[in-house]
């Protein structure tokens, strides 16, 4: 039997066959299970197939893997779906007519869904009696939905970062050199600068507080293998960014006490008014 012969497009066109059914090999006379899908769900599925179609378009090329003609099918058939009972069975000749393009055109994009993970589909038939004997006839296919996560070849997209100061928002790790500012005993100091990689200006810095605190230190290992020059010079930069480091933390700490202070008001001038407004309702 030619199988093309049992296409529902092809028929009428298609060479006369002799099988007894004349169906689909796989086709089912059972009700399909269908699972309800919400409308934001479906259409989010969609955009999925839109992102995946712009991801693999290449240069020089129209359209991605799926294809302008892929994304209007996949558009149609999910205009057919019902939300509350997920029931999905489109036939080929309804989504040609709605997306005007031919019947072949349509089966061999709905492959291609398929194919991609994006779509699956059921073969249906129904039974009946005709001339006193039992007969199936191919009926359209029941259609099925994928979750991105099947999809072959689909990325999904980098979520966001969390906002500033939410739940999730990793905190930044503080630098040697802003620990050591941080501190206010300067034997506290001393020990942040000592946690730097050896070979660098905080390294060295910790040194030369060894060096004046009386402990042993080997002089060259002081400088941290340094010129004296490279060393005066870092030993500047260091200054200055503990300066503004310090005037920094200094400001941070200003602007939590004025804000502390800002809500303090506010919680009194309601507490004010809540009480004014009591004992206005008391004298009425």
């Amino acid at each position: 039997m030619d199988a093309y012969a049992c296409l529902p497009f092809a028929a009428g066109a298609a060479r006369k066959t002799y099988a007894t059914w004349p169906v689909w090999s796989g086709s089912t006379t059972k009700e399909v299970p269908f699972k309800p899908m919400s409308r934001k769900a479906a259409w989010r599925l969609v955009r999925r197939a839109e992102d995946f179609d712009r991801q693999t378009r290449r240069k020089g090329c129209h359209g991605g893997i799926i294809g302008h003609l892929g994304l209007l099918v996949l558009r149609t058939i999910v205009s057919f779906l019902n939300y509350e009972s997920g029931r999905l069975y489109p036939s080929y000749e309804t989504i040609a007519r709605k997306t005007n393009v031919c019947q072949r055109t349509v089966a061999t994009k709905i492959a291609q869904l398929r194919d991609l993970g994006i779509l699956n589909w059921k073969r249906r038939c129904q039974s009946s009696w005709r001339d006193g004997r039992h007969v199936l006839e191919q009926t359209s296919n029941a259609y099925a939905l994928l979750p991105e996560t099947q999809w072959r070849g689909y990325r999904p997209p980098e979520p966001p970062p969390p906002d500033p100061g939410t739940w999730g928002d990793p905190k930044r790790v503080p630098s040697v050199l802003e620990e050591a500012a941080a501190e206010t005993d300067p034997r506290r100091k001393l020990q942040a600068l000592e946690l730097a990689e050896p070979r660098t200006l905080e390294a060295s810095l910790a040194n030369l507080g060894n060096a004046v605190a009386g402990r042993k230190v080997d002089p060259v290992a002081a400088l941290g293998g340094m010129t004296e020059e490279e060393w005066l010079a870092g030993h500047a930069e260091i200054a200055l960014q503990l300066e503004l480091e310090q005037a920094r933390q200094a400001e941070l700490r200003a602007a939590e006490a004025e804000a502390a202070q800002d809500a303090l008001a506010r919680v009194r001038a309601g507490a004010e008014a809540r009480r004014l407004k009591g004992d206005l309702a008391t004298k009425v």
